[in-house]
This record gives C-alpha cells, structure tokens and sequence, in this order.
C-alpha cells in the first residue's frame, strides 16, 4: 500500500579520477578521505532482537524534489517494493516536496525519530556527517559511475560507519547527479564571466565557495521558493543538475543554461535507527527494496539528463553552452586546497552548553525559602526583560540592513540571512513566555477561580502552578535531549550548533517553571491577593 504526498508548486585501494579536460587528478583513498575531514564522536549503534515486523508497521519516508523527478518515482517504487517484499507488514508512507519541511529539518526529524525514512541532500546531510562534503570537491567526479565506485569502496564503508555513530542508517546512496549553472542575464562559458552575478545555492558551504571562487554572491534560498526568486529577480542564476531544473521548471525564468558540471552529488537515502528497530525480520527486506529502487533512481537520472539536455537544446528560447571546463576547474582550485587538511571540513563542535551555576543560599542573607524563590523569580523576570529588549532590536536592525543590502545596495543580501533569525527568535520567545507566566497570563482559567471561594481559589492557583510547573519542567527535559541530538548539526555559514533553539525552549522553560512555583508560593504564604502584587523592589511589569 502507498499513499503519496506531494505539495503544488569497489574496490579497495587508490582510485583516482580525471575532470575538465584531463587536468586535474584527485586521488581518494579511504586514509586520505578521511585525513581531509573531521572526526565525529562516535554513539553506540542500537541492537535489536531479530524478529518480524509487527504486523501494521508503517514508516514515513520524506524527500523535497518535485513530481516527475527521478527521487520522486524512485521513492513511489520503494514502498511498492516494500509492500511486495514484507508481504504487506510494513507500508511506506511517501511525502514529497519538502512536505514535510526541508531537508535539514527532515534530518533533525530522522534523528529524534519523527520521520523514519528520507531521500536528503548531500548539503544538508553534511552538517551531519562531515566527511560526506569531500564527495562534492570541485570537478572530482565526472560521472555517477565514478561516485559509485568510491562508494562502493572503502570510502563508502567508512562514511556508513560515520552515519551508524550519530544514529542514522544509510540504505543506499542515490544519485542527484551532475549540477549546471543557469542564469537569466548572459552566456556563461567562462568563469569571468561569473563573475558580479547573484547566484542561489543550497544550504552548502562547499558549493558556496566554489561559486564565491568564481566572484559571485551567493544566497540560500529554499528550493520549493526558487522559481518565484529567480522570476522576480532576487537572485539572477542558481545551480542544480538538469532533471532538478527540468522538474522544478526553472529554465522558464533562466534561458542561459552552461554545462559547467561543476560538482557531483548523492542523495543518501537514510533510515532513523529507531524505525529501524520496529522493523524486526523485515529489515533485510526493507534494505533490499532500498538498493533496488536505487538502481532505478541512478538509471532515471542519467536517462532523464540524457533525455533532458536534448530537449533543451531543441528549444529555441534556451541557450545551451558548453563551457571551459579546464578554466573552471583552475578557478576553483582554492576550495580543494582549503580542504586538504582536517580544518578545511568544518567538525561539530561539542554541544555540550555550560551548566548554568544555582543560587547558592548560603550567599544570600535571605535564610526563608520563599524570600529566596521570590528574589531567584525577580532576576529571572529582569533576564527576560533583557533577552526581550536586545533579542527583539538584534532582530530589527538585522533583518532592516539585509533588506537594504539586498535591495538597495543590490549586494544579494547577507550570506547568513537565513541563519541568524531563526538562532536570535527562540530567545525573543523564550523572554516573552517568562514575562508571561510571571503576570499569570500562561494559563487563561480566571473564570474558574472566580467562581470558588478564598480559601478555594488559593489552593486551586497553588495546585494550578504546580501542575503547570511540572509540564513546563518535562518540556524543557524533552528540549534538552533533542537540543543534544541536534547539536552535532551545524548551520552551513556561521557554523552555529542546530540545538541553539531546542536549548532556549529548555532554558525558557525551566525558568517559567520557577518563575510558576514562586508565584504559587507566595500565594500559599499571603493569599490570594497577592498573586500578581509586586512587593518593594520587584522588578515591575
């Protein structure tokens, strides 16, 4: 059974491989793929009892290319192949599109186990696994044939044990193919003539230095909102491979399409480990389904480019060039250079965040716990005041220049435009919700208290507070462990951990709890009439 989703819009050993022209040569050895990148701190792998499937297992499998593309059949054919081979135990549930958000956040989802299955991209998926960026070098590989040998090799065996360690399962590596450069202002056959433009790129340092080597701006925007930026102007070119751009449609807003075949790229197709443990018996069935609709995908796609790349060149209102692949790969050569040693592949940094020191009673001459509570409540209030203030003016003036450098200066905006929002506006929240709690506006049940006694709507404030504080505590644990999960990701420019926002809903949500708890128990201590007094020296709201 399928239910589709979609949303409008080797051997061991040295093995070397030859681009633009025959000039450049890298060789890739398994010592030498790893030396360029970053070790990653390894988990324990999760061990299950073999068993069969429960019957009515159902796993969703998330992916963001666009109907008709190779990914998208691709992935219709694994739950079919499931279905076949578990008999009907196990039914795939496909959502395509970025249904399901993008494919960072899918990643995130895999890992915390919210999503089971996707088809991701190589970008994305190197915020996970560092070592998987090596793969979209430069001019490395001239054909899919030649990843696949690599992956096939030792290379491959190592980067499964690198996914295994952060607890994903790779089932195969699918093929996202060789990427082009599109644009809608000129011929581009050489790299001068890059040069000046504003070019979109994904969410990928790698192939954001290679477009930066060549003297262009370069702009994350997502892929499902590319074609409304490209036929507005935000941006004059991108680069994908060439069923992405016939799918998605892109060559009616950029008519210049140059085969520069600047990098390759897979689409590892990855299990969660926690949908891997449900599958029991069924799992083999699961992986054999997976390399088979791989060895469709990759013939699809190189069918599709074939078949693509024809098409267009019979189109009069597209211009097709072949361009100066040996002058291309020169100008690029820096990004290999840079990442020859460990340091030129980012590593994850520890995520571990400094435990934050509790008030010592001891240093305060305040010997009541109440007193201390209200005093602890009363600089937690002012810290949110704080966090308010700066969070919300950072967010302003940010988001103001990168209108003005984009538009007004036509600079293409900041690079990290998209970054720095979505790391700032978690901590706005997280005041906001702290001020809330302390006014008692995080529980709207004023009408029941007014319908009880004083004594009575005292103790069911008290109760109120509590319950609320433990929710509010079990928010801020289940925060925590996902921030840690997330943590290991890094955003693509800044190179700031993912769990910065999981770890301000943890914080946020410890400091609600005590802020509820020191409301209740001044209530408990003077009634009800003071639950929103402010006592001398309280920080007003």
């Amino acid at each position: 059974m399928t239910k589709t989703v979609t949303r409008a819009g080797g051997a061991s050993g040295p093995q070397q491989f030859q681009s633009g022209g025959e000039t450049m040569k890298y060789e890739i050895t398994r010592r030498r793929f790893l030396a360029a990148s970053s070790a990653v701190l390894a988990a324990p792998a999760i061990v299950t009892m073999v068993r069969p499937a429960r019957a009515g297992t159902t796993l969703t499998l998330g992916h963001g290319a666009a109907p008709g593309n190779p990914r998208t059949v691709a992935a219709a054919k694994f739950a079919e192949l499931v279905a076949e081979k578990t008999a009907g135990r196990v039914t795939i549930n496909v959502a395509g599109a970025e249904t399901l958000g993008s494919d960072a956040a899918m990643l995130t989802s895999l890992r915390t186990g919210a999503l089971d299955v996707t088809a991701n991209s190589q970008g994305a998926t190197s915020a996970l696994v560092p070592e998987l960026a090596a793969l979209g070098l430069p001019f490395l590989f001239e054909n899919t044939a030649k990843a696949m040998q690599v992956l096939g090799g030792p290379v491959g065996a190592e980067l499964v044990k690198r996914f295994e360690a952060v607890g994903v399962v790779p089932l195969d590596w699918w093929d996202n193919g060789i990427r082009h450069l599109t644009n809608s202002k000129r011929k581009v056959a050489a790299p001068a003539e890059v040069s000046g433009m504003k070019i979109r790129t994904p969410a990928d340092p790698m192939t954001m230095d290679i477009f930066q080597a060549l003297g262009a701006a370069t702009e994350q925007i997502a892929f499902g909102e590319l074609y409304v930026a490209l036929q507005q102007g935000v941006v004059d070119g991108q680069e994908n491979p060439l069923a992405n751009i016939d799918s998605s449609k892109l060559y009616e807003v950029n008519k210049y399409i140059s085969l520069t075949g600047h990098k390759w790229e897979s689409t590892p197709f990855l299990m969660s480990q926690i949908a891997q443990a449900r599958l029991g018996g069924d799992l083999e069935a699961v992986k054999a389904a997976a390399k088979e609709a791989g060895e469709l995908q990759r013939k699809l796609s190189a069918d599709k480019d074939a078949e693509v790349l024809a098409a267009f060149r019979r189109i009069s209102a597209i211009e097709v060039t072949e361009v100066d692949r040996e002058g291309f790969a020169k100008a690029t050569a820096s990004v290999v250079e840079s990442r020859r040693s460990p340091s030129g592949i980012s590593s994850p940094r520890s995520n571990r965040q400094p435990k934050a020191e509790a008030l010592s009673a001891r240093e305060h001459p305040m010997k009541s716990l109440s007193n201390l509570v209200e005093l602890t409540a009363r600089a937690i209030v002012w810290f949110a005041r704080q966090v308010v203030i700066f969070s919300g003016i950072a967010l302003m003036v940010f988001m103001t220049a990168n209108v003005a450098a984009r538009y007004v200066l036509a600079g293409g905006g900041f690079s990290f435009a998209q970054e720095l929002p979505v790391l700032i506006f978690p901590w706005f929240i997280l005041g906001g919700i702290v001020l809330a709690a302390h006014s008692g506006g995080h529980m709207a049940v004023e009408w029941i208290y007014d319908k009880l006694r004083d004594g009575a709507r005292s103790t069911a404030f008290v109760a109120a507070n509590l319950v609320s504080a433990g929710a509010f505590l079990m928010l801020g644990y289940q925060a925590y462990l996902v921030g840690e999960i997330a943590g290991i990701e890094h955003s693509p420019v800044l190179q700031l951990p993912n769990s910065v926002g999981y770890f301000a809903l943890a914080v946020g949500s410890v400091l609600v709890a005590i802020v509820t708890l020191a409301v209740a128990l001044r209530v408990l201590r003077l009634g009800w009439d003071h639950r929103t007094n402010t006592e001398s020296g309280e920080v007003a709201l």
